[in-house]
């Protein structure tokens, strides 16, 4: 089936959270803590709880419909991330004997005072809530996500559409995905890309053309460099914005079809974010002979779409005159 090429895809998948204004942890705590309850704080998976409450009170509090969807899908996605690193941390073996260990090492011989009973009892007990509260946490963020899963079936929302296809393998909801690409529904930039990748396997043009549309539509606090670009889902490979994605494969792309100057522009545009993963170098060998002359125009060219870029005005038109 198409989707399991993908799996490397979901890995990138991180969300669409934009919210101008962050509530803290606090607050959500404070106006409604039942969800904060239920998934008790816990030294290990304590991010990934914090995007599942935060993710879930912007969901609950969106009133407009066509961004619901997205929402939700920021839920279940943490809520998986959550899910699979709370599952991981239930089998953490903790040592119930060390102070026997200890004893036997040091050949204590006198009897314990009732201060060091006390220590140990509640060194046990600490270590037995521990275990209580990371199994409660997994069993209800399960129950949880299985809920939400379960409920979004229907939805003809794109981003819960892709979550369907994408994890489930649902063939009807790629089908209503590709019918919304065919009519133009497809509004978001991060979709657009998704969506992408999904097209990559067996229509290369329209797979371009989602990404380049991407590009175009990517809000300029999108565009970070790589050591101070924000999480999104998240995320599981980089947890960075999409657009350092985009870049990697137009400098492939473009290296492929023998467009060179095109592959340097979009590998020094990634040299410039701080992502050395192209190297310019490699590149610029094959046009500098026929185009030496043209190296400063290029150059400027890179300036102008970066700063486009950071402007949030970039447009493929740009990319003619090279």
């Amino acid at each position: 089936m198409k989707y399991i090429g993908l799996l490397l895809v979901i890995f990138l998948l991180s969300g669409c959270n934009t919210e101008k204004k962050e509530i803290s942890l606090f607050e959500i705590c404070n106006e409604s803590g039942s969800l904060c309850e239920k998934l008790a704080v816990d030294s290990r998976c304590k991010a990934l709880r914090r995007d599942v409450i935060i993710n879930s009170y912007y969901a609950r509090k969106e009133q407009d419909e066509a961004k619901k969807g997205g929402k939700e899908y920021n839920v279940l996605v943490s809520l998986e991330e959550f899910v699979n690193c709370s599952e991981k941390a239930t089998f953490i073996e903790y040592n119930y004997n060390k102070f026997k260990k200890e004893d036997q090492l040091n050949n204590r011989t006198k009897p314990l005072t009732e201060e060091e009973i006390q220590a140990r009892k509640n060194f046990k007990d600490t270590l037995k809530e521990r275990e209580n509260t990371r199994r409660k946490n997994y069993i209800f963020a399960n129950y949880m996500l299985r809920g939400m899963n379960q409920r979004t079936k229907e939805s003809n929302d794109p981003f819960l559409l892709y979550w369907h296809w994408s994890r489930n393998g649902s063939e009807e909801a790629i089908k209503k995905l590709e019918e919304k690409v065919e009519k133009n529904e497809i509004k978001s930039y991060r979709m657009k890309f998704y969506l992408s990748q999904y097209y990559i396997k067996f229509d290369e043009e329209k797979s371009y053309e989602l990404m380049m549309s991407s590009l175009e539509n990517l809000p300029k606090e999108e565009y970070t460099n790589k050591e101070t670009s924000k999480k999104i889902h998240e995320t599981k490979m980089e947890g960075m914005s999409i657009h350092f994605s985009i870049l990697r494969q137009f400098t492939d792309y473009y290296y492929q079809k023998g467009d060179y100057v095109k592959s340097y522009i979009f590998a020094k545009l990634l040299k410039m974010k701080n992502d050395n993963t192209a190297n310019v170098l490699d590149i610029i060998k094959y046009f500098e002979n026929e185009n030496r002359s043209s190296i400063s125009y290029i150059e400027n060219k890179v300036e102008e779409i970066n700063e486009a870029l950071e402007e949030g005005k970039f447009k493929r038109s740009m990319l003619k005159s090279v």
